[in-house]
């Protein structure tokens, strides 16, 4: 998990997001000293509900569309969905969440 939230704050941080990124570094650093203050963070508003989550920003378009961006989203939707996976696991439970993910795999799925 520590290295999925690294990955997910390397790139926010990479396109400008540096709001969503800094809920990313808390929730991972969390992770490794108080498992359940991170899952506590990790089913939030502030991951997966507000228009300004963690999960609602665009890196194709914070990247104007680039294929560097493109491909980077890619990465970003790739690594929420392994955090959902792994919070789940853990027992996190998050409504909002399931259907975020959905989406996202559809999106990958579609090539979108």
């Amino acid at each position: 998990m520590r290295a999925t939230l690294a990955e997910i704050e390397d790139l926010l941080h990479r396109y400008g997001q540096d709001y969503q990124a800094s809920v990313v570094a808390a929730t991972r650093h969390a992770w490794a000293d108080d498992r359940p203050l991170a899952l506590q963070r990790l089913t939030s508003p502030e991951w997966w509900e507000t228009p300004d989550s963690v999960a609602a920003v665009d890196l194709a378009i914070a990247g104007g569309f680039s294929p560097q961006a493109r491909a980077d989203h890619d990465r970003f939707l790739r690594a929420l969905i392994d955090v959902y996976e792994q919070m789940t696991r853990a027992g996190a439970i998050n409504p909002r969440a399931e259907l975020v993910v959905a989406e996202f795999r559809k999106w990958l799925a579609s090539g979108v």
